[in-house]
């Protein structure tokens, strides 16, 4: 029997290579503006200053062939922040932050949704060396259910600032307030705190370096004169820094500053409240009253109660370490039900007269819930 040629098994070897071997079809989502065709899921930022906005955006087209849905996006560090911008079944454009517990998103079909990641770099966990943040996507999709991007970067901080946030804490009205942090080079190349750029109007900041040390270390001193009115301060300093060496600029240091503009004498909590009480329990509660401008003392001379109970409640105040004429900077309020209070909810106020003409008087609520 004669031997078959293997030139006829040429069809069907190639075939199976032009067939057979072929990619798949794009299906799922398709990257549309990689910086990379040959690895379209992967980004590299390079180095970028400690606290500098980053923000990368990605084109995902639906190539399923149907509406496509996006259940999740994922980022493997809370520093980054994602947000889908895609235009619904509706023909309306929407904006949609991709939180956790989000509902999914369906991306109808041949059209192209923008993933946008916001990156905080003040939130990357580490400096000074390479990092690498995952953002996984998860859709429905029957082929390519899962796609991964993959943002390379370098936070760059050459100067360590203890603590982060210049916080002034607790400040007076009047008086104002001062807070300070220390600032160390985290790198060994030299670079320098040269002065102070910048600050915010309200601001008094002064620079100084501290000497006999083996390591380049400045501390910052900030101070919010008074009066203010009172509430929240937020503002800024900007330090220019030098290149490696000490040579050059580099790039400015920005430093956050924070305070809390109170009264000048305050209660915490400014409430007095039981909660609920039983009938015929006890039950007693504290707060504290704090003269915050320095030096400042006062002295509480009389507690009156006016509203609900003022005869059936308790109320005493001590003075913390006072001296020798009873005055303080610092005071325990205490304050107690009896076995006798009616059900119902009561509430009123306590007023502190105090030696202070200035201050007056300081008036403290208070109020509960007596349960049958």
């Amino acid at each position: 029997m004669p031997r078959p040629s293997p030139l006829r098994a040429l069809p069907v070897l190639l075939g199976l290579a032009l067939f057979g071997c072929a990619e798949p079809d794009p299906a799922g989502l398709q990257i549309q503006n990689p910086q990379d065709p040959a690895r379209p899921g992967f980004h590299q930022f390079g180095e970028v200053a400690y606290g500098e906005p980053l923000e990368r955006s990605v084109l995902l087209a639906n190539r399923e062939g149907a509406p496509l849905r996006i259940r999740a996006v994922l980022p493997g560090c809370g520093c980054a922040a994602p947000a889908l911008r895609f235009t619904d079944a509706a023909g309306e454009e929407q904006l949609r932050r991709m939180h956790p517990g989000v509902e999914p998103v369906l991306l109808p079909r041949g059209t192209t949704a923008e993933l946008l990641l916001d990156i905080d770099t003040a939130g990357v966990p580490t400096i000074n060396r390479p990092y690498l943040i995952t953002v996984r996507i998860d859709t429905d999709s029957e082929v390519h259910p899962y796609l991964t991007l993959e943002l390379a970067l370098k936070v760059v901080r050459p100067f360590t600032v203890l603590p982060l946030v210049l916080d002034m804490k607790d400040v007076p009205r009047s008086a104002g307030g001062e807070g300070s942090v220390e600032i160390v080079s985290a790198d060994d190349d030299g670079r320098r705190i040269a002065g102070i750029a910048s600050s915010s109007p309200e601001l008094e900041a002064r620079l100084e370096r501290i000497e006999g040390l083996q390591t380049e270390l400045w501390r910052l001193v900030a101070r919010l004169p008074g009066p203010r009115s009172p509430g929240p301060y937020r503002g800024e300093i900007a330090l220019d820094t030098t290149g490696p060496f000490g040579e050059g600029e580099g790039p400015p240091l920005r430093i956050p500053v924070r305070a809390a503009v109170g009264e000048d004498v305050s209660v915490s909590p400014s409430q007095m409240l039981f909660g609920t009480v039983e009938v015929g329990a006890e039950r007693a509660i504290e707060a504290r009253l704090w003269a915050r401008v320095p030096g400042q003392r006062v002295r509480i001379l009389a507690a009156e109660l006016e509203g609900d109970h003022g005869d059936l409640l308790a109320f005493d105040f001590q003075p913390v370490l006072p001296d020798p004429v009873g005055r303080s900077d610092r005071w325990v309020l205490r304050m107690r039900t009896g076995g006798d209070l009616p059900a119902g909810t009561f509430r009123g106020t306590v007023v502190l007269s105090t030696d202070d003409p200035q201050l007056g008087e300081i008036r403290v609520p208070y109020g509960g819930v007596v349960r049958p």
